[in-house]
């Protein structure tokens, strides 16, 4: 189950690290035009680091799934 929902799950957190990329850039541009915090800043860092970790987290868990898998067989 968990390969065949990997993919999927895979593509998600690929768009959840990007929306969050974005959402960072953007406040850092905001706050270096001095329209923003720099609170605002660290905690759109702070997103995108826990999207980059959901996404490892996603990636490790297929990994180990397929290696199950390879020693079933």
């Amino acid at each position: 189950r968990e390969l065949t929902n990997g993919p999927a799950r895979l593509k998600a957190a690929d768009a959840s690290v990007a929306l969050q990329e974005q959402n960072y850039a953007q406040l850092r541009a905001r706050y270096q035009s001095g329209l923003s915090t720099l609170r605002e800043v660290i905690e759109a860092q702070a997103d995108l680091d826990t999207a980059q970790l959901s996404r490892l987290e996603t990636l490790l868990s297929i990994l180990q799934a397929n290696a199950r898998l390879g020693r079933l067989d």
